[in-house]
């Protein structure tokens, strides 16, 4: 307590200076979204987090913030909401259960979601089945996507698988809000459609001989039944 009012006695003050914010982020006192980035980002440490993965020209500036939220653990999924507040409740009303709105089994999490989850397995083991690569276990999102890599490809085939983990990530996210917000649902097969189309939008920009290999890519890699 003595050095606390030590420390306090030598501060001194202007009356007739007026007062001003100053960005704590930065040495000069200026607040910028790159420091501000920074700081947020904090917790991961530099080695660790993929910041060249996820702030990528490979997808629109939104899936990159959506990747960011992802890798930090940011995305308002059950879990998150209910760390924030105790009881969440519905419109109606009634008290929302922490439940995954996919497979109906176990709690909502980021992990689960994307990578415990039965629907989310299913997408994943379609691609990496199509690509005879084997899909390992990951205990984040993080460690999936830094871990994530297109070295067994070459040409074209490379700058799709690069974009494919993005794209499935993504996908799963908005059946997630279909189901939870709307009340709709697809079966796995539409998904896997969806996050082809989706590699391919991506792709038409990087080059354009891209173009057809991303045709064939989703007319000749197809699921052959519904997977639900």
């Amino acid at each position: 307590m003595a050095r606390l009012l030590n420390y306090l006695d030598s501060i001194s003050f202007t009356p007739d200076d007026e007062d001003e914010l100053l960005w704590l982020g930065h040495s000069t006192g200026q607040f910028t979204v790159k420091e501000a980035y920074s700081c947020a980002s904090a917790s991961a440490s530099t080695a660790s987090f993929p910041r060249a993965k996820i702030w990528s020209n490979k997808w629109p500036h939104k899936i990159g913030f959506f990747l960011w939220q992802v890798a930090l653990d940011r995305l308002p999924t059950l879990d998150n909401l209910h760390k924030r507040n105790n009881s969440l409740f519905s419109a109606s009303g009634n008290p929302v259960a922490n439940i995954c709105p996919m497979c109906h089994l176990f709690p909502e999490s980021s992990a689960h979601i994307f990578l415990f989850c039965s629907f989310a397995k299913r997408i994943w083991s379609y691609f990496f089945e199509a690509a005879r690569l084997n899909f390992s276990t990951y205990s984040t999102t993080l460690d999936l996507i830094n871990d994530w890599s297109s070295s067994d490809f070459s040409g074209p085939a490379k700058e799709l698988w690069s974009r494919l983990y993005t794209s499935i990530m993504w996908s799963i996210w908005v059946e997630r809000n279909e189901r939870s917000f709307n009340k709709k649902e697809k079966c796995a097969a539409a998904i896997i459609l969806e996050v082809k189309l989706k590699v391919f939008s991506w792709s038409r920009s990087v080059a354009r001989y891209l173009l057809n290999i991303a045709h064939t890519f989703i007319n000749h890699i197809h699921p052959n039944k519904c997977l639900c």
